[in-house]
């Protein structure tokens, strides 16, 4: 055979056998995609995200999340300036109050969570006294879905608040009430397993209680108030159906403060168990309702000071039939720190609240509020009661400015003293940045 034609035959069966070989290995393909693609990182994992091809999305994002433009800002911006003047009778008798409220928001959301960061203040100047910074918070919030089934989130708050001195429920002797200053941190995981889903969250939070002036310029220390608290908690949720979701939920707190009591001459360290049953309904974005009961105990670690038990119960409850009208409510129970100035070993509080608005047209909406709150100083026959009850309105004037009016009434009672009252009319404009289209 000359030396060309053996050359064309050998060349003919190094592509036979390869055509083999490649037919054998795509046989067997079917049998190893599940294990390899050249996509995934080698390592093995279950997690399918990271072993799908880029081609075939994610997944396990969040519903409706969509994906980071490129040319898009990496956050979303929102910010808002609130100007108040309002009109105050109160226990310091009649009196003007301006108000300037600043606040700004950033936001970013990805395919699988996304994560915010904002920060308000309220500055404050009545005709009776100086300015005050009535309050200053900031907040960081995130979320992310692990897979399908475990998503993890976590929060941090920081805030420093002041009372004015004439509101209800402050003394009449107390010139200037102390700010108080609170810083809390939160992680939550949450895993389903069918039917069920199980919730594990962790927290940690500080309080600092600065000096209350009286009127006479005594100075008040409230540092013995000054406490850590730290906390876990599990919930374990069953789908009862669609709708419905039946749960039991246990936590336990430990604080601890920075001094003993000058009172009682000793901390007020003490360790807080609850647990909770109660059912949860989500209805779409129409209805949402949770309400639990369930038992409370406070347990003192000084041997003289015993434990205090209380009934705990917790109801909320959001309604929107449609997008003009929206409803809400809420009721708690909470026992904690009793405050500056309280003489209580601990505080036990119900407080229920409702609000409801009603988007006239597009440029009116009608606003109202109440609530009320009830607590009791353990180790006294002190308590306290209050309630409030406000209407206001909001009036678009353009896309950058919303005209406000506010009519608010307090009313607060700490025993034996008898209660006072405050009415408070409020005007301003807020200044925001406009819808994005």
């Amino acid at each position: 055979m000359p030396l060309r034609a053996r050359h064309r035959d050998s060349i003919t069966r190094l592509r036979l056998l390869a055509g083999v070989a490649l037919a054998a290995w795509a046989g067997g393909a079917p049998g190893l995609a599940g294990e390899f693609n050249a996509m995934g990182d080698g390592s093995e994992s279950t997690n399918a995200d990271l072993l799908d091809d880029s081609t075939a999305g994610c997944e396990n994002c969040v519903l409706d999340a969509p994906p980071h433009e490129w040319d898009a800002p990496y956050f979303d911006l929102d910010w808002s300036l609130a100007l108040r003047g309002a009109y105050v009778r109160d226990a310091d008798g009649e009196h003007y109050e301006a108000l300037a409220v600043p606040s700004v928001t950033l936001t970013h959301r990805a395919m699988r969570g996304g994560y915010d960061v904002s920060t308000s203040a309220e500055l404050a100047k009545s005709s009776l006294d100086t300015y005050r910074l009535a309050a200053l918070r900031a907040a960081a919030g995130g979320d992310y879905r692990l897979d399908a089934l475990t998503s993890i989130s976590g929060n941090l708050d920081l805030s420093l608040t002041q009372d004015s001195p004439g509101a209800p429920g402050i003394a009449n002797n107390i010139a200037a009430a102390p700010i108080v200053g609170s810083a809390e941190a939160g992680v939550a995981v949450t895993r389903a397993f069918g039917f069920f889903d199980v919730g594990l969250r962790g927290r940690a939070s500080r309080t600092v209680y600065g000096p209350t002036t009286l009127v006479d310029a005594t100075v008040v220390d409230n540092s013995a108030q000054n406490n850590w608290t730290v906390g876990t908690g599990l919930r374990l949720g069953y789908a009862v159906t669609p709708i419905l979701t039946a749960f039991v939920d246990g936590s336990v707190d430990y604080q601890f403060y920075d001094l003993p009591s000058p009172l009682y001459l000793e901390k007020l360290d003490a360790a807080d168990y609850a647990i909770r049953a109660g059912l949860g309904a989500k209805w779409n974005s129409v209805l949402e309702a949770e309400g639990s009961i369930g038992l409370g105990l406070r347990r003192f670690a000084a041997p003289g000071f015993g434990e205090a038990v209380s009934t705990l119960y917790d109801a909320k409850l959001t309604f929107r039939p449609d997008e003009t009208v929206a409803l809400g409510g809420t009721f708690s129970t909470a026992i904690g720190a009793p405050g500056p100035s309280s003489g209580g070993l601990a505080r036990i509080e119900y407080a229920a609240a409702a609000d409801a608005s009603y988007q006239l047209n597009t440029w009116l909406k009608l606003r109202a509020s109440v609530g009320w709150r009830h607590a009791l100083l353990v180790g006294t026959t002190t308590t306290e009661t209050g309630y409030n009850a406000g209407t206001g309105l909001d009036y678009l004037l353009n896309e950058f400015a919303t005209l406000t009016a506010d009519y608010t009434y307090r009313w607060a009672e700490t025993t034996p003293n008898p209660g006072e009252e405050e009415h408070r009319v409020t005007l301003g404009v807020t200044f925001s940045k406009p819808p994005r289209d």
